[in-house]
C-alpha cells in the first residue's frame, strides 16, 4: 500500500515537473521576445507623455490625469520605476512583467476550464503575439487593464468552482479596481464578463456578482466625480473614425499580426483568421459546450460595445482597447485545436496561426515610422552639429516630447495645436502638469539668429496634396530666408535656418 502510494506520488511529481518545465520554456520564449530591442526600439508621443507626467510628484500626476482622459494607476506605478532608473529599457520592464503576469493568468484560466493542453497552446499564441509584445514594450496602461480584466474573469470562474469563495470575491474586486483605475473604458471588458452567469449552474451566483460590481462602483466614486469632464475631453480628443468594415479588417490585422505589412502577409493573416473563424464557428455549433458559448460571447462583447459607443457618442474603436478579446480568442482557438488534433484540422490550424503570427515579427521589431519615427537619430543629428546655441522648434507636440525624452538639455519649443482641431488633445492643464507649455505663435522665436525646425514629412505631403505649402515653413522662410540645410531622417524633416 505504501509502495503504491509512493509510486502515485512519484507520478504526480513527474507530471508537475513536466508542467513546470514546459511553462518555463514557453515563458522564457516570451521573455526573450519582449527583451529584443527593449532599449532601442523607438518611442511614440504617448510613451513620452506617460514618462513626463509620471516624472512629477503624485499630486501633480493626479491633477494631470484629471485633465486628460485616463485614471492615474499606471502613471503612479511608472513613477515608482522612474524614481529607480530612467533608462528606457528599465521603464519598459514594468509592462513586460505585467504582460507576462497576464499571460500566466491566461494559462490558469484556460487550464481550469479546458485542461493543460489548451492552456499551453493559449499562452504559446500569447507569448509570440506581435500585438502583445508591442504593448509590453509600450509606456502605456493597456497591459495593466488587461491584467485587471483577465484576473477579474479568472476570479469569477473560481468563485463558481472553488471552495474558497470569499478569497476570490476579494480578488475579483481587486482585479476589477486595477482595470477601472487604469482605463476609463475598462468597464467594457468587465461588463462582458457578466456572460459567465448565463451558464445554468452559475445563475445562483447572480447576487454575488451584483455585490461585487456594487463594491466596484462604490470604490470607483473617488474617481467617478471627474468622469464628466473627462468624457467632455473625449468628445474632442479622440480622432478615430467611426468603425466600418475597413476599420474592423484593420483591427483583425493589428490584433493577430502587425501593421503595416507587405500585401501578401496581410492577405495570409486575413485568410488564416477567417478560415479559423469559420472552422471554429462550425465546431462551436456542434460542440454544445456552454462554457465555449460564454467565452465566445465575452470575446465579441467588447468590440461590439465599442462599435455601439462609437456611434452613440464619439468614435473610441481602437484595437488596443479590446486586447482582452484577443486573450479570449486564443483560448477558443486553442480549445478547437486540442479537440481536433487527431483529425488534422487541429494541426493545420495551429501551423497556420503560428505562421501568420511569426511572419509579422520582423516588421514589428524594425518598424521606425510615424508614430514611432526616428526621434533618437534626429536628436543625435542635431547634437552633432557644430552650432551653438542649439535651438529646436517643433511643428507640434508629436515630435517635441519624444525628442525631449532623448535629450532634455536641448532648448526645444513646440507649437500649440490649432484650437478645436482633431489634433487639439493636450489641454493647458495637462501641459502645466507635464511642465512644458506650448507656444501659440513663432513671434518669440525670431530673436534667435539660427534655429532648427522639425516637422513630419507626412505633414508636408498632406499639404502638397492639397496644393498648399506648410504655413509654418512659409513664416520661417519669410523671416530667415531659405533654409541653409534640410535633412530627412526617416520620416522627420530637420531644417536649419540662419537669419540673413
Amino acid at each position: 500500500m505504501v509502495g503504491k502510494e509512493s509510486n502515485q506520488t512519484r507520478v504526480f511529481r513527474s507530471v508537475k515537473s513536466e508542467e513546470l518545465i514546459l511553462l518555463i520554456l514557453i515563458f522564457l520564449i516570451g521573455l526573450i521576445l519582449r527583451l529584443i530591442r527593449i532599449g532601442t526600439r523607438e518611442i511614440a508621443y504617448d510613451d513620452a507623455f506617460s514618462f513626463f507626467l509620471s516624472s512629477q510628484n503624485f499630486i501633480t500626476i493626479i491633477r494631470g490625469t484629471v485633465a486628460d482622459t485616463m485614471p492615474p494607476l499606471y502613471y503612479l506605478l511608472l513613477s515608482l520605476m522612474i524614481r529607480i532608473n530612467q533608462d528606457l529599457w528599465f521603464l519598459r520592464l514594468l509592462n513586460v512583467l505585467i504582460n507576462l503576469s497576464s499571460i500566466f493568468l491566461l494559462y490558469l484560466l484556460a487550464r481550469d476550464l479546458f485542461g493543460k493542453k489548451v492552456g499551453y497552446i493559449s499562452i504559446l499564441f500569447a507569448v509570440i503575439s506581435p500585438f502583445l509584445i508591442y504593448h509590453s514594450q509600450e509606456l502605456r496602461m493597456y497591459d495593466l487593464v488587461l491584467f485587471g480584466q483577465v484576473g477579474y474573469l479568472y476570479s469569477l470562474f473560481k468563485i463558481i468552482n472553488s471552495k474558497n469563495k470569499p478569497i476570490y470575491i476579494i480578488t475579483s474586486i481587486v482585479f476589477g479596481l486595477i482595470a477601472i483605475y487604469s482605463h476609463n473604458l475598462a468597464f467594457v471588458g468587465l461588463f462582458a464578463c457578466n456572460f459567465v452567469f448565463f451558464l445554468n449552474k452559475n445563475r445562483k451566483y447572480f447576487i454575488t456578482l451584483c455585490l461585487i460590481q456594487f463594491a466596484l462602483i462604490i470604490m470607483y466614486i473617488p474617481w467617478a466625480i471627474y468622469l464628466p469632464q473627462q468624457i467632455l475631453k473625449v468628445q474632442t480628443a479622440f480622432w478615430t473614425a467611426k468603425p466600418g468594415l475597413l476599420e474592423i479588417i484593420q483591427s483583425v490585422i493589428t490584433l493577430f499580426g502587425f501593421a503595416p505589412l507587405a500585401n501578401w502577409k496581410i492577405f495570409l493573416i486575413l485568410f488564416v483568421f477567417f478560415l479559423n473563424l469559420v472552422l471554429l464557428s462550425l465546431w462551436l455549433i456542434r460542440s454544445k459546450d456552454e462554457k465555449l458559448y460564454v467565452l465566445f460571447a465575452i470575446c465579441l462583447a467588447s468590440p461590439v460595445l465599442l462599435i455601439i459607443i462609437s456611434y452613440i457618442t464619439r468614435p473610441v474603436f481602437v484595437p488596443r482597447i479590446f486586447i482582452f478579446s484577443t486573450f479570449i480568442a486564443f483560448i477558443l482557438m486553442a480549445t478547437f485545436i486540442e479537440n481536433n488534433w487527431n483529425k488534422y484540422f487541429g494541426k493545420i490550424s495551429l501551423l497556420l496561426i503560428l505562421i501568420s503570427i511569426l511572419i509579422s515579427l520582423p516588421e514589428f521589431y524594425f518598424f521606425e515610422s510615424f508614430p514611432r519615427s526616428s526621434f533618437r537619430k534626429a536628436v543625435n543629428y542635431i547634437a552633432q552639429q557644430n552650432i551653438e546655441p542649439k535651438i529646436v522648434f517643433h511643428e507640434n507636440k508629436l515630435s517635441f516630447f519624444p525628442m525631449l525624452f532623448y535629450d532634455s538639455n536641448l532648448t526645444q519649443y513646440y507649437l500649440a495645436d490649432p484650437p478645436g482641431s482633431e489634433n487639439d488633445t493636450l489641454s493647458q492643464e495637462s501641459q502645466i502638469a507635464l511642465g512644458y507649455i506650448a507656444i501659440n505663435n513663432m513671434d518669440n522665436l525670431f530673436f534667435y539668429d539660427k534655429l532648427f525646425f522639425v516637422s513630419f514629412a507626412l505633414t508636408e505631403i498632406e499639404y502638397k496634396n492639397q496644393g498648399l505649402s506648410d504655413p509654418n515653413l512659409i513664416i520661417l522662410r519669410s523671416f530667415y530666408g531659405e533654409e541653409e540645410e534640410r535633412t530627412l531622417i526617416g520620416d522627420i524633416n530637420v531644417y536649419y535656418f540662419v537669419k540673413e
